[in-house]
């Protein structure tokens, strides 16, 4: 278990970056159809960006307070967001999501759908929450 002063400081940074200023302020949040799985020392151009018809990356919104989740660490998550196709012409598959910078130059985090999604038609879509982990 992680010292509740650590984890207090922890909070402190998160309420930080999500601030205005912040590194996770104005962040954009993009779905990748290449089949990559993300880690640590992933970079901007491992991601090949959704070009389904109707796909655009979006802005995270306001991030929420920072919380403790139940698995003991520090989150901060904003409102979810919904990607929808809107016809068949250009179908990709969604393998996850990058977050980047609101000038969608720098890398802030990443993940791995458990399950790749088919944006194929008007009739598919996906909604993400975006949650940043501390430390993970």
């Amino acid at each position: 278990m992680v010292p509740v002063s650590i984890v207090s400081m922890q909070l402190s940074a998160l309420a930080s970056m999500t601030a205005g200023g912040g590194v996770l302020n104005g962040a954009k949040v993009h779905l990748y159809q290449n089949n990559y799985i993300p880690g640590k020392s992933s970079a901007l151009a491992d991601f090949t960006e959704c070009t389904y018809a109707g796909y655009a990356a979006q802005s995270a919104g306001t991030w929420g307070a920072p919380y403790v989740g139940v698995d003991g660490l520090p989150h901060v998550t904003c409102p979810s967001l919904q990607f929808q196709s809107t016809d068949s012409v250009t179908p990709n598959v969604a393998y996850g999501v990058y977050v980047t910078n609101a000038g969608s130059t720098v890398l802030l985090f990443s993940g791995l759908f458990d399950q790749p999604v088919p944006m194929i038609d008007a009739t598919t879509g996906l909604v993400y929450e975006p949650d940043y982990i501390f430390g993970y």
